[in-house]
């Protein structure tokens, strides 16, 4: 059966004498996941004057505490670290499923829930109980999707706090998104991915470079120019023969043929003889 004290009060409960003599520091937060999950971070630091006396006390009490949530499906870690000044530090963080668990890990936390717009709303109601008033500090930070409304100190998005509070902590908000706080790894894949698809593009264009650069000469010649086919001149037709001098137009003397209308033989000077009508 589920232990119906807080991890807190528990702590708290075997710590009053130190708490009061020590006035140790409590930091608490509690973080809205989707589908009813949550994380509750605590973190008490001792001074060095009673870190002996605290280390064996909460180190047993952790011990079952652990056992207990562990029992319901839950998780617990924590951890326990001692400064360079003898200051001890507990780190304590439990994670689980269900409002009901978280009721037994918080304590007199009121949890309701409706849906808004396809939405689970959380309506969160924490009164602390008697024995923070002991420690020297208190805070407790509300984390999830968006703070609607709180009676809180709102200190980034999604976020509400309350330091020391004098009475009733009340807030009004949404759970946080699957991917919540760890958008950084979408992200960082998203750009992963756009490097990967720079850097094929840019390999593929080089290799295209280079298979450019690689081709044989000849290849960046232009084409040879089609072969040129000379059209044959159609033959021209001979050229008439000078007429024959008419028969009789001779020199007498040598024989040699006379130009129409000669006087003398042009070869051997003979006079020629006229021609008779």
């Amino acid at each position: 059966m589920a232990r119906r004290n807080s991890l807190l009060l528990l702590l708290l409960a075997s710590l009053t004498l130190l708490l009061a003599a020590c006035m140790a520091d409590i930091d608490q937060t509690i973080t809205f996941l989707a589908d009813e999950r949550w994380e509750v971070n605590l973190l008490i630091a001792f001074p060095a004057e009673v870190a002996p006396l605290a280390a064996g006390s909460v180190d047993s009490e952790l011990t079952t505490l652990e056992q207990s949530i562990e029992s319901q499906g839950g998780a617990l870690d924590w951890e326990r670290r001692n400064d360079e000044n003898g200051n001890l530090t507990y780190t304590v963080d439990t994670s689980g499923q269900g409002y009901d668990m978280l009721r037994d890990v918080v304590g007199d936390v009121q949890v309701a829930t409706e849906t808004r717009n396809g939405e689970r709303v959380i309506a969160f109601t924490y009164l602390p109980g008697s024995d923070l008033e002991l420690a020297s500090s208190y805070t407790m930070t509300l984390v999830g999707g968006e703070i609607i409304s709180s009676n809180g100190i709102e200190t980034g998005r999604g976020q509400v706090q309350w330091q020391n509070p004098a009475g009733t902590m009340e807030a009004v908000l949404t759970e946080q998104s699957a991917l919540g706080a760890n958008w950084l790894l979408p992200a960082l894949i998203g750009l992963v991915v756009l490097a990967l698809v720079g850097a094929a593009v840019f390999l593929l264009s080089r290799r295209r470079s280079a298979g450019r650069a690689a081709a044989p000469a000849w290849s960046a010649l232009p084409p040879e120019a089609p072969p040129t086919y000379l059209t044959p001149e159609p033959p021209r037709p001979p050229t008439p023969a000078a007429p024959a001098p008419p028969a009789g137009q001779f020199c007498t003397q040598c024989g040699a043929s006379l130009r129409p209308g000669a006087k003398f033989c042009a070869a051997c000077g003979n006079p020629v003889a006229p021609k008779p009508y």
